[in-house]
């Protein structure tokens, strides 16, 4: 493994002074007074002087405390005494960080990389911001390095104190966790009765109950779900507020039961104690956690599926030695189907995640049949491949036949081009050729292109799109293409500029929706009428208290570095090049999850303000780290 020389006092002296300014500085430069200098030198001079006042006014002081402070981190970490190891690249790993950063900055400023620029001034500011952040996230990268390599050695917790605890908990591993986790988040369902909805939610009631066709927009099977509990409240209680409540009951009991599972397979992996009481903290205490268990959404069953298929494909590829070990193991059999079937029937990106990820395994298992060590053919493996497509698609088409579900719009698949296409247009409006107009207007309502497009959402852009025809998506690709060679960097920075937010550790994108009001605009005065989905009295005023709790622990130290998918997604790429370095090739299969779910993040019609979207990330990773730490143990031959 490379890793980088160590830093003389002189380095380390100017990495902390750029690391404290770079806190400090931002893009918003504002033009000097009129000084009525004629000459241009002295009015240069001026204009640097002004811009550098207003850079550091005010910040002097602290910018010199933080500088030291960050010269006796960094001469203990990057100087002769190195006392944290490196990970390969890791030069190249910060720089690609900082390069995320500094571009979500002026982003954040103004919606462009032009800022950069202007004025000129800014690229003393952006040297300066990437350079502080070049170094804090090489710090970032050795402290996490030096987690996960050493978490037999960090934070050894003593139990002498709590023997009862510790005998239930290792008598009951699995059932001990549940209790605890499910016990800390009854009180916010309890809170938020009857649930928290969106106007997804509002739209697919109205589908099952008839108001509005029941469309595949939304996930036909969720539909079902949330309406069915919804109706079997009317029926039995006469009350939708029972039905939702039961639904986030049993919904929420099987996200717990699913994470106490995750806890469980730490545990049989001899997982550090301070590593499984971490994740415990971030399961029971963190809003990403406990207010997401009080709302209905899609993506909550959706990710039920998904973290139970990814604990099968770390049992199946990882830790069976990619050998699918479903016959001797019926229970992985079923987990594996069972996860994948609700995965893919709760969300649509569910079903390309899993095909995608299949077909990698389906192409090692044919290696393995024809290798030099040929395996016999299973068909407990290609069962296992193909019965989740074959579940899912048999319980879509009986919801479809018996509900006359009509078609959803398919624009919902193109957000990251139509917004691209968007940028381009109104950039370079001036050089669309009369054919390149023909294909626009057989496409898009384009004319309200410049007004509608915003760069953090293409909802408004995809509106435009004409559905009566999709016989007109072939010449619009094809003019995609030819534009994206015109000027790259409208696309580039269309794609940017709506997901700069998964690299910005300090944005708050995380957002709740209060209580089952959130949303119901879509929805007619008369079906709101009808079904009744009220807070009662007597909870009145608890929603939005316990929101209110949520935005404040996020604003709170620690709790918001863990509530934010940022500091998730730099450790998904740390543990990417620590599996690399170590040769984990199997442990890089099981990141397949997160990555694909990244890649969705990207095309998705945005991630500010629906931090749901990145879900899997966080839900996932804690599991595959733990994984990670089993091998670096198993290698040094302290784990059984």
């Amino acid at each position: 493994m490379k890793t980088s020389e160590p830093y003389p006092k002189i380095k380390c002296m100017a990495a902390g002074f750029l690391s404290a300014a770079s806190l400090f500085i931002s893009f918003d430069t504002k033009d000097p007074y009129e000084s009525h200098i004629g000459d241009p030198l002295r009015r240069g001079l001026f204009k640097v002087f002004e811009y550098t006042t207003d850079a550091f006014s005010g910040r002097a002081f602290v910018i010199t405390v933080l500088a030291i402070a960050f010269f006796f981190i960094f001469s203990e970490v990057f100087g002769e005494k190195r006392r944290l190891g490196a990970v390969s690249h890791e030069g190249r790993l910060a720089a690609f960080f900082s390069v995320m950063y500094v571009g979500g900055r002026a982003f954040r400023q103004a919606d462009s990389l032009k800022v950069l620029v202007s004025p000129l001034f800014n690229l003393l500011k952006a040297f300066i911001i990437f350079f502080g952040f070049y170094y804090l996230f090489k710090l970032f990268i050795r402290l996490v390095v030096y987690l996960m390599n050493n978490s037999d050695k960090v934070f050894v917790i003593k139990t002498d104190r709590f023997l009862r605890i510790r005998s239930f908990y290792h008598k009951h591993p699995f059932w001990s966790v549940f209790l605890v986790i499910y016990g800390l988040w009854i009180p916010h369902l309890i809170l938020r009765y009857p649930a928290a909805l969106g106007s997804d939610d509002w739209n697919q009631l109205q589908f099952y109950f008839g108001q509005l066709p029941y469309s595949s927009w939304q996930p036909i099977f969720h539909t079902w779900l949330i309406g069915s509990f919804t109706n079997m409240g009317i029926t039995l209680f006469n009350s939708a507020n029972a039905g939702l409540f039961i639904f986030r009951v049993v919904e929420s009991a099987s996200m717990a039961l699913v994470l106490a599972f995750t806890l469980y397979e730490m545990y049989k992996w001899k997982t550090a104690l301070w590593f499984r009481l971490f994740t415990m903290v971030l399961y029971c205490f963190t809003p990403y956690f406990t207010g997401n268990a009080a709302w209905v959404i899609k993506d909550y069953p959706h990710m039920i599926g998904y973290i139970i298929w990814t604990i099968c494909i770390i049992e199946v590829v990882t830790l069976k030695d990619l050998k699918f070990g479903f016959k001797k193991n019926f229970w992985l059999f079923v987990a594996w189907n069972y996860g994948a079937v609700l995965m893919i029937l709760c969300r649509k990106n569910g079903l390309y995640i899993y095909v995608a990820v299949s077909f990698i395994l389906a192409i090692i298992w044919l290696i393995r049949l024809v290798g030099k060590n040929r395996e016999k053919f299973s068909f407990y493996i290609l069962a296992a491949l193909v019965l989740p497509l074959a579940i899912s698609g048999m319980v879509e088409h009986a919801i479809t036949v018996r509900y006359n579900v009509v078609p959803g719009p398919i624009r919902e698949a193109f957000c990251l081009p139509f917004q691209q296409t968007a940028r381009y247009v109104k950039e370079h409006y001036e050089e669309l050729t009369d054919e390149e107009l023909e294909v626009l207007q057989a496409t898009f309502d384009w004319r309200y292109f410049p007004t509608s497009y915003d760069p953090i959402c293409a909802d408004d852009i995809k509106s435009l799109y004409l559905d009566e025809d999709t016989s007109n998506l072939v010449p619009y690709f094809k003019l995609w293409i030819r534009q994206f060679f015109k000027h790259p960097m409208s696309y580039i920075e269309a794609t940017w500029n709506q997901n700069y937010f998964i690299f910005m550790p300090d944005y708050d994108n995380v957002v709740y929706n209060q209580d089952c009001y959130e949303g119901r605009t879509v929805a007619t005065d008369e079906f709101q009428e009808w079904i009744n989905i009220h807070v009662p009295k007597a909870m009145q005023g608890f929603p939005i208290m316990v929101s209110s709790m949520y935005r404040m622990l996020n604003q709170l130290p620690f709790i918001a570095i863990m509530n934010n998918l940022a500091i998730y997604v730099y450790v998904v790429f740390i543990l990417r090049r620590l599996m690399q370095d170590n040769k984990f090739h199997a442990g890089r299969l099981a990141l397949l999850p997160i990555w694909l779910s990244l890649a969705f993040v990207l095309m998705s019609p945005l991630i500010d303000t629906q931090p749901r979207y990145g879900w899997a990330v966080i839900y996932i990773l804690p599991t595959i780290v733990a994984l990670y730490m089993n091998m670096i143990l198993r290698r040094k031959g302290t784990a059984e």
